[in-house]
This record gives structure tokens, C-alpha cells and sequence, in this order.
């Protein structure tokens, strides 16, 4: 799957035709509806990545860029399951880095916009346009990748100083 295509189709619903059919051409025929519980997630079939969908993305402070009820807020990446984890590229040239150290050199002149290392856990986030994106480590070193998180921006980022209000 094209993780860059996928990662610029954020914040469009899942009804949008360039997300639909990009969705179908990687084998993801499953869609979000009212009757599943939330989170709307949506598994792919690249091992350890998961879609997720909001369905009042205006009441959580988030732009969307097309029509519909389901936007594509939040892609996941998996490194923690033994039986899906995540093992190909990461977007914005991160490729196959993995430690914080590695991430944080790629990233730049992108700085941090959080580094929490609370709970025996390490928490590198970024804000790249418009959207958040967190690597969360179980380690307190940044050698374990346990998931990475790019989301649209919504009212939470921005609470914890995680986005700036405008932008």
C-alpha cells in the first residue's frame, strides 16, 4: 500500500472517490457504517495497519476536505502485535527508522511539538500539515516502537499543545 498516497487522503470521507477507489485498489473493501460500534476501525490487509473513521469530525475540531459521513482521521501503524505488526515503510522519510533518535534526525528541521515520558513510556509528536503524528515508544530510551499515529488535527491536539489553533 502507498502509505504517502494513503496519508494524503486524511481528513477525506469514505465515500470520497479518490479514498474509495485508492481503498479497493489495496484489497480494503470494507467501509465504516452506523451500525458498527466506535471506534470505526478498518483493518487492511498490510499487517498492522488500521483505518480509522470519524463520524462528527466538526464536533471534535477537525477539518474535513470532502462530503460524507466517515472521515478517515487517524491511520495506525501497528508494532506491537506478534501476529500483525506493522513492517513496511513510514511516511514523511522516516522509511524503516524506528528508534526515537533515528525519527527525531529525519523529521528535521521539524521539531517536537511533544516529547512526554510519562508512564515508563516515551512519546515523540510532530505537527507536519495539518496533521499529528506520534511514535510511541514502551521503552523510556526510544528503542521500542510500540505504534505511530498520523491524525488530523482536532481539538484534543490542540488543548495539549500538540497543533496550533490556527493553521
Amino acid at each position: 500500500m502507498d502509505i504517502d498516497k494513503l496519508i494524503s487522503l486524511v481528513g477525506y470521507s469514505s465515500i470520497h472517490d479518490e479514498l474509495d477507489d485508492f481503498l479497493v485498489e489495496s484489497g480494503v473493501t470494507k467501509r465504516p457504517k452506523s451500525a458498527d460500534s466506535y471506534p470505526y476501525e478498518v483493518k487492511t490487509k498490510t499487517p498492522g495497519l488500521s483505518l480509522l473513521f470519524e463520524d462528527d469530525p466538526e464536533g471534535k475540531g477537525m477539518r474535513r476536505k470532502s462530503k460524507g459521513i466517515f472521515v478517515l482521521f487517524e491511520i495506525y501503524f501497528d508494532f506491537e502485535s506478534k501476529k500483525s505488526r506493522y513492517a513496511g515503510l513510514l511516511p514523511f522519510g522516516v522509511g524503516q527508522l524506528r528508534s526515537s533518535s533515528d525519527v527525531v534526525d529525519a523529521l528535521r528541521p521539524n521539531v517536537p511539538t511533544d516529547i512526554d515520558t510519562s508512564d515508563d513510556e516515551l512519546t515523540v509528536s510532530f505537527y507536519l500539515d495539518g496533521l499529528v503524528i506520534t511514535f510511541c515508544y514502551s521503552d523510556l530510551k526510544g528503542l521500542e516502537l510500540r505504534f505511530v499515529r498520523v491524525s488530523l488535527k482536532d481539538k484534543f491536539h490542540v488543548m495539549h499543545g500538540l497543533a496550533p489553533a490556527a493553521g
